[in-house]
Order: structure tokens, then sequence, then C-alpha cells
């Protein structure tokens, strides 16, 4: 077992670390070949679209997850009335877009490019329905190619965009034809919930009720949504905030210093819930003793590393934002700075959060993000007025504090209750 877990902890720090290094080269590009205020527009629209492709997935990937854990083979059932319910998602998502865009809550060159990247916006929705399917397997090398595929349409519709002198709207136009080639690709990978052809690891499994099939649903899928939105609102929220309260230039220095610090944040979050997500609903119900031996042994590992990285990126910050980004960024290096202090954190803080996925954590953990969501919501609004930029990072520091507490003590307390 443990050589199967490194072995796949390697594929997946592999294919993360080259995600990290796209995402950085993109980023990269964009600062240097844009102007602040078109930069800040083209963070703002791929930011934006981590709350549209909400509408397509709302947290089902998750629960659906989860019942093959519990259910077995049962869980198709689950899968394909999920998949069927797609149409409704895309109907609410172009709801939310038309809102939006009467709104001008993002500002008029960041409602342009949206309306022009809505295949995106599709591609990144699919992307957690078709990562389930080799997350169940335990397939570590198409998660990880399905992750690639994502990264890969905005780099290449950047770098050819911009190599032929083109403006932001032709990287939306490059990047939707690129989308649309990967959202039939993901589509495919979705059929094999009706293949029903998806190697499931063998064990006990519950019985599903099919008589109250679509209740069974509607309450696993909502605790998974609201965590997502909630998450959103906590995690993705401060550009729009930015954008709407002070420019699209100050959106444009705060992503340069949040993209260093959220690069470091994808080996807890991708390496965890990808590699332990799957096993943890399996353990939870026939060996606890491995969920309570990554509790201890992966919240110190995962302390180690996350103040190793924070105190090696705390003297290389200004050097990393001028070699990186270039000198208009240089006021985003005291906010990298600031921010450091937030890695440790979240590395161990991801241990827990993982485990609170099993079993009914998950409504404590749908409570405790929404604790965050409503002390962030407010500490923005009311910092930013009176503090400017720094208040959105004060507001960063102190949500992601009370959520390294919350989380860590809830955890503890399920352990506990697992070792009595």
């Amino acid at each position: 077992m443990k050589k199967i877990l490194m072995k796949d902890g390697i594929i997946l720090f592999l294919g993360t670390a080259v995600n990290m290094l796209i995402m950085l080269v993109m980023q990269v590009v964009l600062a240097r070949s844009l102007s602040l205020d078109e930069y800040g527009a083209v963070i703002s629209a791929f930011n934006f679209i981590n709350f549209l492709a909400l509408f397509i997935s709302f947290g089902a990937s998750e629960f659906i997850l989860k019942s093959f854990g519990q259910y077995g083979r049962n869980a198709y059932k689950i899968a394909q009335v999920w998949i069927k319910f797609l149409p409704i998602s895309l109907v609410l998502l172009a709801i939310v877009m038309i809102v939006t865009y009467i709104g001008n809550f993002l500002g008029d060159l960041t409602n342009i490019f949206l309306l022009i990247i809505i295949p995106n916006i599709l591609l990144q929705g699919l992307l957690p329905l078709t990562l389930t399917v080799y997350q169940i397997e335990a397939n570590y090398q198409k998660i990880v190619m399905m992750n690639l595929i994502l990264y890969m349409t905005r780099l290449l519709a950047t770098v050819i965009a911009l190599f032929a002198n083109g403006s932001i709207y032709w990287i939306g136009y490059i990047l939707s034809a690129l989308s649309i080639v990967g959202i039939a690709y993901y589509y495919a990978q979705l059929h094999r919930y009706f293949k029903m052809d998806i190697h499931i690891p063998a064990g006990e499994y519950c019985a599903l009720d099919e008589h109250n099939l679509y209740k069974t649903i509607i309450k696993g899928v909502l605790p998974y949504a609201l965590l997502a939105f909630f998450y959103y609102g906590f995690y993705q929220s401060n550009i729009i905030f930015i954008n709407a309260f002070l420019s699209e230039e100050a959106v444009g220095l705060y992503n340069v210093a949040f993209t260093i610090i959220s690069l470091t944040f994808i080996i807890p979050t991708i390496v965890l819930s990808q590699l332990f997500n799957p096993r943890l609903h399996f353990w939870i119900k026939n060996d606890v003793s491995k969920v309570i031996s990554l509790f201890m042994n992966g919240s110190k590992l995962m302390l180690a590393l996350g103040t190793g990285i924070a105190l090696l990126l705390l003297p290389l910050s200004k050097f990393l934002i001028y070699l990186l980004f270039g000198e208009k960024f240089e006021e985003a290096a005291i906010i990298l700075m600031l921010l450091l202090i937030v890695i440790p954190l979240r590395y161990i803080q991801a241990v827990s959060d993982a485990i609170m996925n099993t079993e009914n954590q998950i409504y404590i953990k749908v409570l405790i993000f929404f604790i965050i969501f409503v002390i962030s919501l407010v500490l923005n609004i009311s910092l930013i007025q009176i503090m400017g930029l720094k208040g959105i990072v004060l507001t960063t520091i102190i949500s992601e504090v009370v959520l390294f507490v919350l989380t860590f003590t809830f955890c503890m307390k399920f352990i506990k209750s697992k070792i009595n």
C-alpha cells in the first residue's frame, strides 16, 4: 500500500508541478505583454470563471465520488441522473451571465472577454465530473492529463495570440476554439458512467434506495454545492471586490502576489484531495486506522513543508516579482510578503479539510465555510474602504487563521471520536 501511495503521490506531484509551471508562464506572459488594466481584466475574467463553473457541476463531483465509496456499482445511477441534469445547469449559467453583463459588475473589458470565452467556462465546469471517473479508479496519470488540458488551452491561447500581436480579444477567440475540442473530449469521458465500465475497489457497500433516488441526490449534492459557493465567496471574491471598489490596475497588483501564493496552495490541495479523497471515503468505512494515521502524520508533514516554503519565499519575494513580472508590479512584493503567513496554515488545514469530506462531517465543513464567507464579506467591505488594497490583504490573513482554527479543531474532535 505504501509503495502504491508513493507512486501515485509522485505522479500527482509531478503533474501538479507541470500545471503550476504552465499557470506561472501564462501569468508572466500576460503581465509582461499587457497593460495593467488589460492584465487586470483578463485575470478578473479567469477568476470569475471559477464562480461561473460552479453552476455546471454544483459540487456534484464530490458527492458522486462519495457515493461510489458508499454504494459501489449502485452509484452509477446517481451519476447518470446528474449528467442528465446538465442542460438545466447550462440554463442557470446563462441567466447568471446575463445578469452579470447587464449589471456590469466587472467592467466593460472583463465582461466582453467573459462572453468570448464561454466555452472555457463550460470546459472548467465539466472538469470535476471528468476527474471523478479517474479518482474512483485511482488512475492518477489520467487525472494529471485531464487537468493539463484545461491549463494548456489557456497557455496556448495566450502565447499564440500575443505572438501574433493580437489583442486580449484574440486570446479569447483562440481559447474558445481550443476549449470546444477539450469539451468534446471531457464529455466522452462522462459516457463511462453510462457504459458502467469504471473499475471500483472491492469492499462492503450499502444498498441504494432507488425509490427515493432524486431525494438522495438533491440531499447529497446540496452540502457540496453550498460548500463550493461559500469557498468561492471566501477564496476568490477578493478580485471582484478590488475590481468593484478600486481598479483593474489594483487587481493586477494583488493577483501577481496571490498567483505565487496560489501556486504553493496547489501542492496540498490537488495532491491531498485527488490522492486521498477517493481512499478516505473507502477507509472511513473499511479501515479507519488509516484515516487516523493520515491526520496525525500528514498534519506534521504539512506543517514542516508549509513553513519551509514560506521561509524560503520571504527573502526572495522582491526578486521573484521583479524577475517574473517586471518593475511595474513592484508594489506587489509587499503584498506577497504579508500573505506568506497563510501558507503553513493552509498546508496543515488541507489534511483536516480532506478528512472533513467524509461521513456527515461535510455538514460541519459547510457551516465552517459559511462562517468564513460571512467574516470575509464583512471585513472586505469594511476594510477596503478604509485601507484600500491592504484591507483585502488583512481580510485574507484573518479569514485563513479562523479557517485553520475551526477546521483543525473539528477534525481533531472527529478523529478522537474514531479512536474512542
